[in-house]
C-alpha cells in the first residue's frame, strides 16, 4: 500500500509507483476463504487418501507391485540411507501432490519405518534407522583468521599489529642499572653539624 494514497495516478507510466492502487492488495485472510476445490496448490485442495491405513496401503502396494519402485527402495537402504530420511520424503512428497493431509503423513511414518525396516531384514541389508544428529564444531583459530582475512582485511591488519606488538622482546631492565641523576641544590643533604640548633641547646 502507498504511503499517502492521493499519489495514485491512473495515467502515470506502467509500472510506476503513482499507477498502483492502494487499495488493490488482497485482504488478509482472503486465501481461507476460497473454495477448496479452486486451490492454486495441490495441497489446498481435499486429500485422496484420509485414512491411515489406505494411504500406507497405496505406498506398499506401490513399492511390491512395482519392480523398478521396489528395486529403487532397495538400492537406497542398501546405500546408507536412513529409514527415517526415507519415510520423511514419501510423507512429504505425497502431502505436496495432494495425496493425505499432514496429519495423515505423521500418523504413517511409524508403521511406514517398520515396513522398510522388515524389507531390510528380509533382504539382508543393512539398515540405518535414524539420520545422525550433524556435531557442531567450533571454528579453529587458523579458519577464523583465515575468514577475517578474507571479509574484512581492516580488523586483520589491526589485530596482526597488535599481536605483532604483544610479542616483541621487553628489555629488562633493574633498578641497578639506572642512571645516576645528578641532585638540585635544594635537593641535596644537608650536614648535620651545619644545622641551626638555635633554641635546642
Amino acid at each position: 500500500m502507498l504511503a499517502n494514497p492521493k499519489t495514485h495516478n491512473p495515467d502515470a507510466p506502467a509500472g510506476s509507483i503513482e499507477q498502483l492502487d492502494p487499495l488493490g492488495a488482497p485482504i488478509p485472510g482472503q486465501s481461507l476463504t476460497d473454495s477448496p476445490n479452486e486451490g492454486k496448490w495441490e495441497w489446498e485442495k481435499p486429500p485422496k487418501f484420509t485414512d491411515v491405513d489406505e494411504a500406507l496401503g497405496s505406498i506398499v502396494e506401490r513399492i511390491e507391485k512395482n519392480v523398478e519402485s521396489g528395486e529403487r527402495v532397495d538400492r537406497l537402504l542398501l546405500s546408507g540411507t536412513p529409514v527415517e530420511t526415507l519415510v520423511n520424503t514419501i510423507a512429504f512428497a505425497g502431502f505436496s501432490e495432494g495425496q493425505w493431509s499432514p496429519d495423515i503423513a505423521e500418523l504413517m511414518k511409524p508403521p511406514l519405518s517398520a515396513y522398510f525396516i522388515l524389507r531390510g531384514m528380509e533382504k539382508d541389508i543393512p539398515l540405518r534407522i535414524f539420520n545422525n544428529k550433524p556435531k557442531r564444531k567450533m571454528m579453529n583459530n587458523d579458519a577464523v583468521m583465515r575468514g577475517m582475512k578474507d571479509n574484512n582485511p581492516e580488523a586483520f591488519s589491526a589485530l596482526e599489529k597488535e599481536i605483532s606488538m604483544a610479542t616483541l622482546p621487553m628489555e629488562e631492565k633493574s633498578f641497578m642499572d639506572m642512571e645516576e641523576q645528578p641532585m638540585d641544590m635544594e635537593e641535596q643533604p644537608m650536614d648535620m653539624g651545619e644545622q641551626d640548633m638555635g633554641g635546642m641547646i
